[in-house]
Order: structure tokens, then C-alpha cells, then sequence
């Protein structure tokens, strides 16, 4: 299948997102965000923020996102068309930084902020929230059984933790 041909057949309009994850057992979501069709080529216009930085995807990018990474879902975005045009403007005001970090920078960071002019990602939160949800569990296991070392285990992952929670709280201030 095309480009163009997925486009048409997920029928994608301006800012909705392709949640990709990496072949064979990928973890984390990928995400690259539709701008909609350039003006003047009329070629279709994705972007994306990952290890290169944020940029607009040429069709050799995106080629080679598709040899390692495999669409799993479309995230529709359900804002007006106003609301598109302005997410347009975000997304190619930040084009060109390189200041990816997986943590606190990330692809569903940028995705977030297109399309509500502020950054977040639910899967830095989900693990934060995995973190101490495990670090309570290893904390009262390690009390319960007097055992130090899982205790330590147990305040130590709580840390990371909460850590992680107030960096992700932290974007947007």
C-alpha cells in the first residue's frame, strides 16, 4: 500500500497520528502525526519527533520507519478544523529541535502538544505509576518477610518512581 492510498483508505486528516510499534515484540508506541498535503507539491506532510529531532518526514524516512516499525492504530484527533490549523502551526513551529529525550521530550510529547499546546506522555506516566505501584508491593513484601534488601528494592523503584511522575508534572511548567 501507498502512502497515499493509506491516507485515503484511514481517510487521515491534519493531526491524526499513526501509532506504530517496532516489529516483533515493540514495546514502546512510536507516534508520527499527519500535517495533511503540502501546497505547492501536493505530497502528503508527517512529522515527527524522535532521536534525529523533531522534522518533517521525507518519503526516505518514512520508508525506513515502516522497515522497523509497523502501524498498529490511528489515533483520530476530534478538534474542528480550526483546531487542526492551529495544531498545523505548533507542529511546524517546533520543526527542526533536537532536543529528543525519551523521558521528557518525546514523540507522544510532541504529538500532545500539537494538538493541545502542551506536552505529556501517558506512557511516562504509566510507568511512573507501574514503579510505585511495584515499589509498594516489593516495600511491603520486604517488611512483611524482614528482608532489607527487597525493602530497599521496594523504597528505591517507589523513588524512580515518583521521580519520573513530578518530571512528566514538570513539562508544562
Amino acid at each position: 500500500m501507498t502512502v497515499n492510498q493509506f491516507i485515503q483508505y484511514y481517510s487521515l486528516k491534519a493531526i491524526d497520528a499513526i501509532v506504530m510499534k517496532k516489529k516483533y515484540f515493540g514495546m514502546l508506541d512510536h507516534y508520527v502525526t499527519f500535517l495533511g498535503y503540502h501546497p505547492h507539491s501536493n505530497e502528503p506532510v508527517f512529522v515527527a519527533n524522535y532521536t534525529k529531532g523533531t522534522r518533517v518526514l521525507t518519503k526516505e524516512e518514512i520508508n525506513k520507519f515502516t522497515e522497523v516499525l509497523e502501524p498498529f492504530k490511528i489515533d483520530y484527533f476530534d478538534g474542528n478544523k480550526y483546531q487542526r490549523e492551529e495544531g498545523v502551526e505548533r507542529a511546524l513551529q517546533l520543526v527542526g529541535r533536537k532536543d529528543y529525550d525519551l523521558i521528557s521530550n518525546n514523540c507522544e510529547d510532541y504529538k500532545t502538544y500539537i494538538r493541545t499546546g502542551k506536552f505529556g506522555s501517558m506512557q511516562v506516566q504509566d510507568a511512573a505509576n507501574g514503579l510505585m505501584l511495584l515499589g509498594t508491593g516489593l516495600t511491603i513484601a520486604g517488611g512483611v518477610s524482614k528482608s532489607k534488601n527487597l525493602l530497599g528494592a521496594g523504597l528505591l523503584t517507589v523513588g524512580v518512581g515518583l521521580l519520573l511522575d513530578w518530571l512528566e508534572k514538570q513539562k508544562n511548567e
